[in-house]
């Protein structure tokens, strides 16, 4: 049985990132913001809206292990959080890998 395409995102998410997401209460949005961005992409590019062939499920896959750095998860610009937003969850991102370096 294929799983969704929000359970496959959320398996992708480095933990750091999950934690900073999770401390700022914005994990479920995140979830969304990455699933709104891949399924428009991948109904654009495979020019279906069929999310359960299995076609669909492979590009999906490829597509999150692409996106699972926050930089490359959706346009943080387009959203109502604003590019600052994001910008600061990403810089706190940082400063917690480079102290568990």
């Amino acid at each position: 049985m294929s799983k969704g395409i929000r359970s496959i995102i959320k398996e992708n998410i480095p933990s750091v990132l999950e934690e900073i997401l999770r401390e700022h209460k914005v994990y479920t949005l995140y979830i969304e913001r990455v699933y709104y961005a891949i399924t428009k992409f991948s109904n654009k590019v495979l020019k279906t809206k069929k999310m359960n062939t299995k076609e669909y499920q492979k590009f999906v896959r490829r597509l999150v292990r692409n996106r699972s750095d926050i930089i490359y998860a959706f346009n943080w610009s387009e959203t109502p959080e604003g590019f600052a937003f994001w910008e600061g969850i990403y810089d706190k991102m940082i400063e917690r890998l480079e102290r568990l370096r």
